[in-house]
C-alpha cells in the first residue's frame, strides 16, 4: 500500500517502468519533432513558474489515442497523443 505524507510516497510502488531507457524501449513513442517541441515548451514554461525543487523535466509523446500520461522519478514524463488531441487549443475559445 502507498501512503502519501508531506508530498512523499512511502512504501513500494506498483511495478511501473522504472527507467527512462526501459520506458522508451517499451512505449510506442511518436517520432514527431513538432509535437515534442510543443509539449517540451509547455512543460518548461510550467516548470519555470512552479514553486519547489527544480528537476530536469523532459516529456515525450506516446503514440496512443488513449487519454493518459505518466512520469518517472527525476522528471521524465510521457503524455499520450490522445491527451493532447482532447485538450483545448492554447489561446482558443
Amino acid at each position: 500500500d502507498l501512503e502519501l505524507r508531506e508530498d512523499t510516497l512511502i512504501g513500494e510502488p506498483p511495478e511501473p517502468l522504472q527507467t527512462t531507457p526501459e520506458a522508451e524501449r517499451q512505449l510506442p513513442l511518436l517520432r514527431d519533432s513538432r509535437s515534442d517541441r510543443y509539449v517540451n515548451d509547455l512543460v518548461q514554461s510550467l516548470a519555470r513558474n512552479a514553486p519547489g525543487a527544480r528537476y530536469p523535466y523532459s516529456i515525450r509523446v506516446v503514440n496512443s489515442n488513449e487519454i493518459n500520461a505518466m512520469s518517472l522519478p527525476g522528471g521524465p514524463m510521457y503524455v499520450n497523443r490522445g491527451t493532447i488531441q482532447a485538450a483545448p487549443v492554447a489561446g482558443g475559445a
